[in-house]
């Protein structure tokens, strides 16, 4: 899975809350019990070491030159032991990494853009699993991310479009819905600026500005805390990478929606509506 997705028009969604993790003991080395290939090993290893040392005594009192060959050998065997065999925390280490493994394979097969279900059944699977927040901290921020997505994609369903207060000026009748810092290029050649998602148009003000009227976006993509912004000539898109994932979340429901909004041909009604419930 690329983890890329195109926004488009949102499934219905419930309203059932997404339960936050807690729960669970803390996913620490010494929680989780020792394998038994190990074990025996372990076991094994002691009764070596007493076997030895029964051979070792056994020599001393027989001859002198067969217990220092004995010696000798024992403490060169007794450290390899030490070293090879696995320790407990070695165990647990390796337990725990297959548990991680599990709950970020199930992260990512979910992607950027997972239904409420499929939400409710990772953070499911994380209290079952044992692992506390601090353990998946970067998979735990995707989910957040997705849930900031629904949940605006709902308030945006009946209504409830976000406005923003900005001290720059407007055009009449334009409304900002989304200001963000962000980082606009190249990568190599990225600009640091600010970002505004207004009703008539995506504008960009950095060491050189961009405006994108939404009746010309095609596509809007968001992977992670970046969002690509396609255009029909290709010539004027952007990928905008953002400091949070849900500062890219929450842009990219409103991009879609606004661009959605251009495409139907019902832009300029929702401004007048903006416009009106909003008066400058």
């Amino acid at each position: 899975m690329s983890g890329q997705i195109q926004y488009g028009s949102a499934r219905p969604a419930t309203s059932r809350a997404t339960p936050a993790i807690r729960g669970g003991g803390p996913a620490c080395l010494h929680r989780f019990p020792d394998r038994r290939l190990s074990r025996s090993l372990r076991v094994s290893t002691s009764i070596g070491v007493v076997v030895l040392a029964t051979v070792l005594v056994a020599a001393i009192f027989a001859t002198p030159g067969l217990a220092m060959l004995a010696l000798v050998g024992g403490s060169c065997v007794v450290p390899m032991l030490a070293m090879t065999v696995p320790s407990p925390e070695d165990d647990s280490g390796e337990e725990l990494a297959v548990l991680l493994g599990r709950f970020r394979h199930a992260v990512d097969a979910i992607g950027d853009a997972p239904t409420r279900e499929q939400m409710d059944e990772v953070l499911t699977l994380a209290r079952t699993l044992g692992l506390r927040e601090e353990d998946i901290i970067d998979e735990v921020a995707r989910v957040r991310a997705s849930m900031v997505a629904a949940a605006l994609r709902d308030e945006i369903a009946v209504g409830r479009m976000p406005v923003v207060q900005i001290e720059s000026s407007l055009p009449p009748g334009d409304v900002c819905h989304f200001a963000a810092p962000v980082r606009t290029g190249r990568r190599r050649t990225d600009q640091a600026g600010r970002l505004l998602l207004t009703s008539s148009w995506l504008k960009f003000s950095g060491t050189n500005d961009l405006s994108i009227a939404w009746t010309q976006v095609d596509e809007v993509q968001r992977s992670g805390s970046d969002l690509v912004v396609s255009v029909g000539d290709r010539s004027r898109g952007c990928r905008l990478s953002f400091p949070t994932l849900e500062d890219a979340a929450r842009c990219g429901v409103i991009a879609a929606h606004l661009s959605q909004l251009a495409q139907t041909g019902s832009l300029a009604a929702e401004r007048t509506r903006f416009a009106t419930m909003h008066p400058l």
